[in-house]
């Protein structure tokens, strides 16, 4: 596995630098589908539940389906004819826009620290330290937790604009992505943390890339002399923060990881919750390497059964399907007055495991998690919606690279590698972001026309 590891890393490095777009959403998907296939076969894990050949089949079918529609959209025939615009053209959302949008997620993190507390109190307060995941809430919680996702919208905005102004990046932005956390810290909700370390870390990597052009052309273009200068001016300021929150977010994902769940009890549980056994190599990295272990334990332990258990969902789902509130169950909970059922769903995958001898709590991939809403050809179809909408996006990015068009594409990177957990549309912070993106969108519109 440590191998597979090392070998797997080079090719990310290798790929990332040599791809001509770093935010081209095939990229990314290679990126993470090639991962969690590597695990499957390297980890030594063995399943007793095995991915057969059909998986790999349909997975196939999903990924040219998404490839086929991303790549009609993006690349028309008329592409070549188009007006592509450079860099000087680039349109930067105004710093009003962003302040108010800011204060929105400020105000909203205040509220739901404040109604969290009303509603349970100083004890549960410290759940980062207890991990205690029984909490209450309220209509004021959810109203502020749909408020707080604007702030990263507001962090990736202000990292892409690094390459439209000649001044530093402040530190105080900083306080942005630390807001954002602070309430899925309380909750002990890593998936929220996990795509905000993605979604920063996909947007270093275009800083750089953008970086390492703008040098290269430094002598022949004014506008990359521009960039150039901008980005030096940031550089330091920019690992500086990349490493911190790289440390700070793994220890805090690490921590929460060890202290629910030790080693030896998720050794335990690949033979009781996942009916499967550990190989000796893996069980001696997994004990040896001190905190270099944690992070293997959870990559053994996460991302290594994906494709066996969508394995039993291909074969064993047979509905009842939720069209939607399986994804939205957030919404679909709200709709539970006018007889939507949003458990019905959880009730059968709960079931259905239970008679393979398996746990209902397993990654199944975004993949998994369309199969429960619309069925196994209804999820082709559900991917080429995906496909057709990405395609739309990475169009506009590439004839205009204008600040809103980059943060989109680094959210639809976001997702793609988020993707082999299952759906994003199931975290409600990232279903969120996206809505506070369209907001942005028409609202910078708006203030152009005007």
């Amino acid at each position: 596995m440590l191998v597979f590891l090392t070998l797997y890393i080079l090719g990310c490095i290798y790929l990332l630098k040599n791809c001509s777009d770093k935010l081209n959403p095939m990229v990314w998907l290679i990126i993470a589908y090639s991962f969690i296939t590597g695990m499957y076969f390297f980890s030594g894990v063995n399943y007793s539940n095995k991915a057969s050949v059909s998986v790999f089949l349909y997975l196939t079918l999903n990924i040219g389906t998404f490839y086929f529609w991303f790549k009609y959209c993006s690349m028309p025939k008329d592409y070549l004819h188009s007006v592509v615009r450079n860099d000087s053209s680039i349109k930067i959302i105004p710093n009003r826009t962003l302040r108010n949008i800011e204060i929105i997620g400020y105000i909203g993190v205040v509220v739901y620290l404040f109604d969290f507390l009303r509603l349970n109190g100083v004890t549960n307060m410290l759940s980062l330290l207890s991990l205690h995941s029984s909490f209450k809430t309220s209509f004021l919680t959810v109203a502020a937790s749909l408020m707080t996702p604007s702030l990263l919208v507001v962090w990736i905005t202000r990292i892409v604009q690094i390459t439209n102004r000649t001044k530093k990046f402040k530190l105080g932005n900083v306080s942005a992505i630390v807001a954002f956390s602070i309430p899925n810290i309380l909750t002990s909700g890593r998936q929220s943390v996990l795509f905000a370390l993605l979604v920063t870390a996909i947007s270093f990597i275009y800083v750089a890339s953008c970086n390492r052009k703008a040098r290269s052309g430094v002598r022949h273009n004014n506008n990359d002399n521009r960039i150039w200068q901008a980005l030096r001016k940031n550089k330091k300021r920019l690992i500086a923060i990349a490493v911190t929150l790289l440390i700070v977010t793994s220890s805090y994902m690490s921590y929460v990881a060890i202290n629910r769940n030790t080693y030896s009890y998720k050794l335990e549980s690949f033979k009781q919750v996942f009916d499967a056994t550990v190989s000796d190599s893996t069980n001696r990295l997994c004990t040896e390497y001190g905190g270099l272990s944690d992070a293997l334990i959870d990559f053994v332990f996460y991302y290594s059964h994906e494709l066996p258990y969508l394995q039993i969902l291909i074969d064993y789902y047979n509905g009842p399907y939720g069209f939607g509130m399986y994804q939205f169950h957030y919404i679909a909970r709200r709709l539970a007055v006018l007889g939507v059922n949003p458990t019905i769903v959880d009730e059968t995958l709960e079931n259905m495991s239970r008679s393979r001898n398996v746990s209902d709590h397993l990654y199944r991939t975004v993949l998994g998690s369309a199969i429960c809403d619309f069925g196994l050809i209804g999820t082709v179809l559900f991917i080429s919606i995906l496909g057709y909408l990405s395609g739309r996006a990475y169009k506009r990015y590439k004839r205009q690279k204008s600040t809103w068009n980059i943060v989109n594409m680094i959210y639809i990177c976001a997702c793609v590698v988020f993707s082999i957990e299952y759906s994003p549309f199931r975290e409600p912070a990232i279903a969120y972001t996206l809505l506070w993106i369209m907001i942005i969108r028409k609202r910078f519109r708006y203030e152009n026309e005007n």
